[in-house]
């Protein structure tokens, strides 16, 4: 059996034949340019968003506990 060209980590096994595919491919084999950091930011700002509004949901929900409580007027 050949070995994959990719190396993975002790204890990782990938399946015969796997491969990994490009994110962004123009047909000729070479990635678009422009589109790859695009991505990546967009993933970014994504990820930012959301972790912001979850932080404000835990936040409400701790208020609405304390509230209940009688610790906040």
């Amino acid at each position: 059996m050949k070995a994959h060209p990719v190396m993975t980590p002790p204890g990782v096994m990938k399946r015969p034949g796997a491969t990994r595919r490009p994110m962004a491919r123009n047909g000729r084999g070479t990635p678009r340019p422009g589109t790859l950091w695009v991505r990546r930011v967009g993933w970014l700002v994504l990820i930012w968003v959301a972790s912001v509004a979850a932080l404000g949901v835990v936040a409400l929900v701790f208020r609405a506990v304390m509230s209940l409580a009688g610790m906040t007027p």
